[in-house]
């Protein structure tokens, strides 16, 4: 394989894309999957939502959090407003009746959550996980908010902090796709290629059975699976995952060099050199003031 090939990748990476294209939560339908757990009480004015608990002691608040998270607890009235607001991009707006909603009610747990997730969907973590943290001790079998907090925390580059999250919320909910997802990422990070795998490949199956979900999502668990079977040498297997992986998005050029990485390090050079035209051509496309070194 030319060394361009290594060079103009090396000139991407650089040229500020992100590769979000498949590596990053989709972020509408985890609001999408959320709104499971929210329910309008009728259109009715109170102020009131299910799930709130008095403040605790920090010691018996830790202990709370350690039980089942309780799937029924639900968003309701004032607050399901509020959400709705979330969903539809007014963030200002639901922060603006969120405070005024807790300066009237400062130990809502839900409120709190819906704060910080106002923050985490505009990817400003550190005052997510504030807002988080408070939510645990005033609603702590709320699942939800150990779901967002551990994707905050994964963000905020605290793996472990990350998984106890993550742990917790799916003994209430485990077919939650984009939570195995991230558990899979996790133990990859961490060099647990076996609980990577088995972590993916829960993701890719409850994705595919998910009637909410994307072929995006389904592709880009695809795709670390993939970078988990090469970790393995399992170089043929990676192969056709990413094969998988690109007839849901064949538009993506990560996924095209990736191919290419992995035909290469088999022999298959002409085969590696197509891939990597395509790759080379799809960036182009996405991209078209880049220039290629010669």
């Amino acid at each position: 394989m030319p060394s361009r090939m290594q060079a103009s990748h090396r000139k991407h990476q650089q040229s500020g894309s992100r590769w979000s294209d498949v590596s990053a939560v989709g972020f509408g339908v985890v609001l999408g999957c959320l709104a499971f757990f929210a329910g309008c009480d009728g259109g009715s004015s109170s102020s009131t939502s299910t799930g709130s608990a008095p403040s605790e002691s920090p010691a018996h608040a830790s202990d709370q959090r350690r039980a089942v998270p309780d799937t029924s607890l639900k968003i309701t009235g004032a607050l399901a407003e509020y959400f709705a607001l979330i969903q539809q991009d007014q963030l200002g707006a639901a922060r603006v009746r969120l405070r005024r909603y807790l300066d009237a009610q400062p130990n809502e747990g839900l409120a709190h959550f819906l704060f910080g997730l106002t923050y985490h969907v505009e990817k400003r973590y550190g005052p997510a996980l504030e807002s988080f943290a408070r939510a645990r001790e005033l609603a702590p079998t709320y699942g939800q908010t150990a779901y967002f907090q551990g994707w905050a925390m994964y963000y905020m580059g605290q793996p472990d902090e990350a998984e106890d999250a993550l742990l917790w919320y799916i003994q209430g909910s485990p077919e939650n796709a984009d939570a195995q997802f991230a558990l899979g990422l996790i133990a990859y990070e961490q060099g647990d290629l076996d609980t990577a795998a088995n972590r993916l490949t829960e993701s890719v199956n409850l994705f595919q059975q998910s009637e909410r979900s994307r072929d995006a999502e389904v592709g880009k668990a695809l795709v670390r699976l993939a970078d988990v079977r090469m970790q393995q040498g399992q170089l043929e297997v990676a192969q056709q995952t990413l094969s998988d992986a690109l007839t849901l998005i064949p538009e993506s050029p990560e996924l095209h060099y990736k191919m290419s990485q992995v035909l290469r390090r088999q022999g298959l050079v002409d085969q590696a050199q197509r891939a990597y035209d395509t790759y080379e051509e799809l960036w182009r496309s996405k991209h078209p003031t880049t220039s290629f070194p010669e």
